[in-house]
């Protein structure tokens, strides 16, 4: 099963991969890639969130950083390390390939930068449901990008994506569950 999954994981990061690659969508698809990293999106919106909402938005900012904070734990000290998958440019299999992305250091699975995204996005569309017209697009093209840029397999980003979902949910349940209720907007 393992090898169906992976010849199919295989095939289609070729095709994204031989998707055209113009230098102007290269360089937009490693800025939004940036906005990834090292949480600076979620950061950011995180902080502009706590300046502008009072209470309601102190309890959003605790919130996006438990996702942030949730990622670096569950994968980069977690996963990545058990499973230990080399990234596409280290695979010996796609020599032919072109990447470029390729400084990273670290293992492929799961995407951080995809798990910390829709983390943060179902927590941020879930508290002001009229930004999720903006953080979920955010979300994908962070994932998008991951693939597109040759630093990580299709399933490295949909499974990050997919516990991103889980663990943002989780801190709304908790959230929800355990902590006083915010007056009602």
């Amino acid at each position: 099963m393992f090898h169906i999954i992976q010849t199919i994981d295989y095939a289609l990061f070729a095709y994204i991969n031989h998707l055209p690659h113009p230098m102007w969508l290269v360089t937009t698809a490693r800025f939004i890639t940036n906005l990834g990293t090292l949480g600076v999106l979620w950061w950011s919106l995180a902080l502009g969130i706590l300046f502008a909402n009072g209470a309601r938005g102190m309890r959003t900012f605790w919130l996006i950083i438990s996702g942030l904070l949730t990622e670096v734990v569950v994968n980069g000290g977690i996963i990545k390390h058990l499973v230990m998958r080399p990234r596409p440019y280290s695979t010996p299999d796609l020599y032919y390939l072109t990447f470029w992305d390729t400084g990273w250091k670290d293992t492929a699975f799961m995407s951080g930068h995809s798990m910390t995204a829709f983390a943060c996005a179902v927590i941020i569309a879930t508290m002001y449901p009229k930004t999720r017209l903006a953080v979920y697009p955010a979300a994908v093209l962070i994932a998008f990008s991951r693939v597109y840029l040759g630093s990580h397999f299709p399933t490295d980003v949909i499974s990050g994506s997919i516990i991103g979902v889980v663990i943002g949910l989780v801190i709304l349940h908790i959230n929800k569950k355990y902590l006083p209720q915010l007056p009602k907007k």
